[in-house]
């Protein structure tokens, strides 16, 4: 791991096994452990002159937690706080109809984990274990007919799940069991204890789109939360980040690829290997993807699909259009099943780490979704990372005739870096969770109580003003 990554007391902990000072702040621990680390390397060198010399890429993090959860939600239309529309009627129109409101007290029913972490050799993510359960709902513990439809998940189930409060000690053991948890102390951990432990660091949170923890969790901890608690119902420590949105980080991926190409497509013509007529570049190799043109340098017709400012549709960002985009097939389950859409975000996880792997190892597998040819799927495009531009073909349908190669010496430091920019591109923290305090409107001023005038859609009938949780 490397100085970054580390404690003050694992950096003391590795000076002290060097035979090295321990003593200081942590810029300075830091600072001597590279150095420490620097200068042992040269002479491992000479002392073992055969011995593999190329850079290793080092994962900034080395385990996802990969989540998303389902919540009890409504049918109604688009609304206010204080003006609720016309009921949609059926699940099928639950897209058509737009709805979104932000301030409805949503209550989580089924939590699901599954933990991905790097094999010993770093060449790719796999599941090591997965946690799962639904939740009983203490505010209006009656799911509606449309919450069942859309989940597919029983009154029964809720009613024989654990509250959210005993879910939580359950995933903290979980935690702990897979040495996730950076600890403050031996003690006991009781209910305080809990929510005092932090994620260590190389764990981060992943979930398609910030609002599973973000705002569920947020609201489940207030509708839950008492008192007498240590943080008045807020989330523990552990449920705070850091969190990773794929979808975010696909298209800010997406983004450098577009980057990546358009120099490429710079160079080439600058080094006179562009023609008097437009030829049509291919890109290719053996890894199985599609065999694609270059983009287009003519302007997108009208009629191509509206983008977003990362360049993607909003079709694209879905988690179905997700696993289209980096060539997994389809979606694997039934859709708004908490633990099938949790598995679906981690195959996506799983591949972003595989180019990642890939990338450090001196290949480049990269997507490009041309949105100026109708009906153009995902494609994958695979390069040598060590070349400065792609290599071409001027006739079409052909693979890509990659020039004289010198023999294979491993990864180089180039190809390192690169992965190290990836990474941070698509498989790091990029959503701020410190703001626990958020407010929405149906919180009362006590911790526990629901402010909600409308009644429950299934029943018609007129509720109180508010609710407490048990």
């Amino acid at each position: 791991m490397t100085a970054a990554a580390l404690t003050v007391h694992e950096l003391r902990e590795e000076l002290t096994k060097l035979g090295l000072d321990s003593k200081g702040v942590k810029p300075q621990l830091r600072q001597r452990l590279r150095k420490a680390r620097a200068s042992a390397s040269p002479q491992h060198d000479r002392a073992e002159p055969h011995a593999d010399r190329a850079p290793r890429w080092t994962p900034e993090h080395d385990s996802f937690l990969v989540l998303d959860v389902e919540a009890t939600c409504e049918v109604t239309r688009r609304y206010g706080y204080d003006d609720r529309g016309p009921p949609v009627g059926s699940p099928g129109a639950y897209y058509s109809a737009k709805i979104t409101n932000y301030d409805y007290p949503n209550e989580i029913i089924e939590f699901p984990v599954v933990l991905l972490q790097w094999n010993e050799d770093r060449t790719a993510l796999e599941t090591k274990d997965t946690f799962q359960s639904y939740v009983r709902p203490v505010w209006r513990p009656k799911l509606s007919q449309f919450c069942k439809d859309l989940t597919g998940i029983t009154q029964d189930q809720v009613d024989q799940a654990p509250t959210w409060t005993e879910v939580l000690v359950r995933f903290y053991d979980f935690l702990q069991k897979h040495g996730l948890l950076k600890l403050k102390s031996q003690v006991q951990p009781g209910l305080s204890q809990l929510l005092d432990q932090r994620l260590r660091p190389g764990v981060a949170w992943v979930t398609h789109g910030p609002h599973d923890l973000r705002d569920f969790v947020i609201k489940q901890c207030w509708i839950s939360g008492r008192n007498d608690r240590v943080h008045f119902g807020a989330p523990p420590l552990f449920m705070r980040g850091p969190l990773v949105d794929v979808r975010k980080g696909i298209s800010t991926l997406f983004d450098w690829e577009v980057e990546y190409l358009t120099k490429a497509a710079r160079a080439t013509k600058k080094a006179g290997h562009n023609d008097a007529a437009p030829t049509k570049v291919e890109f290719g190799g053996d890894d199985g993807f599609q065999v694609v043109a270059a983009p287009s340098t003519h302007v997108r017709p009208a009629a191509a699909p509206a983008l977003t400012a990362g360049g993607l549709t909003k079709q694209d960002l879905s988690l179905k259009g997700l696993l289209e985009l980096l060539g997994l097939g389809a979606f694997e389950g039934r859709e708004h099943c908490g633990l099938d859409d949790t598995r679906n975000v981690a195959r996506l996880v799983v591949e972003l780490g595989r180019r990642v792997a890939a990338m450090s190892r001196g290949e480049e597998i990269l997507f490009h979704r041309n949105v100026d040819e109708a009906g153009q799927g995902a494609a994958a495009v695979v390069s040598s990372a060590d070349q400065e531009v792609p290599s071409s073909s001027a006739s079409s349908g052909t693979h890509a005739a990659a020039p004289p190669s010198p023999p294979a010496r491993g990864p180089s430091r180039r190809s390192v870096e690169k992965a190290g920019k990836m990474e941070r591109t698509c498989l790091t923290p990029n959503i701020r969770t410190d703001r626990v305090e958020k407010r929405w409107r149906f919180m009362g001023k006590t911790v526990g109580v629901v402010v909600w005038k409308f009644p429950p859609e299934d029943e018609g009938q007129p509720c109180a003003a508010s609710a407490a949780a048990p």
